[in-house]
């Protein structure tokens, strides 16, 4: 037997992919100790070529895969992070609104205020009178209510103010101290209120 691409030589091998007969320069041994003729030593190292590029691009397939993977699991934890931050500031808020006390309004002080409490109750009587065709109250005690909040002033301040009613449209308010000490520098007079 005589080598296919050299007739002259005597054939020592056989292409282990096409069969034909080698000799020892055409022979190729490849990586797998399988020998090879030049012809389908290069179509081998096409297909290995070939192979290689299809292996990167599926490679490069299942790269941009795990990556989309991780930026939708990145997007839910974002998600995920925001409702509980959400859930921990609305319930802090529930807390404070259930359990911090609700400042109540101040009451006044007699003794601190003197003379707020005098013009608060002026300002009463005189509301009172045109309420009632220019006749002021026979007693404080009318005003406390609607003329004088409750939330604002107790009763029991209205005990520490002098009231006189003179006439059915003319009074004097002397407001003391809380040590019964009159104070006549605040003193409040009304001639005739008309009606």
């Amino acid at each position: 037997m005589n080598c296919y691409y050299h007739p002259d030589k005597n054939a020592s091998a056989k292409c282990s992919a096409c069969r034909k007969d080698l000799c020892d320069d055409c022979a190729e041994y490849t990586k797998e100790n399988t020998i090879l003729c030049s012809h389908c030593d290069v179509m081998a190292s096409i297909k290995d070529f070939v192979k290689s590029d299809a292996q990167l691009l599926e490679e490069k397939k299942q790269k941009d895969l795990r990556e989309e993977e991780t930026k939708e699991k990145g997007k839910r934890w974002k998600w995920i992070v925001i409702g509980i931050v959400a859930v921990i500031v609305l319930i802090g808020n529930a807390l404070i609104y259930y359990f911090m006390p609700i400042p109540q309004a101040e009451t006044f002080v007699h003794h601190n205020r003197s003379m707020s409490v005098g013009v608060m109750i002026d300002a009463a009587i005189k509301k009172y009178a045109q309420d009632h065709n220019g006749r002021v109250p026979d007693f404080l005690d009318q005003l406390y209510g609607k003329y004088i909040p409750k939330q604002i002033m107790s009763q029991d301040i209205l005990k520490r103010i002098d009231y006189n009613k003179t006439s059915d449209r003319v009074y004097e308010l002397i407001v003391r101290t809380n040590d019964d000490q009159r104070m006549p520098d605040i003193r409040f007079t009304q001639g005739r209120i008309a009606p």
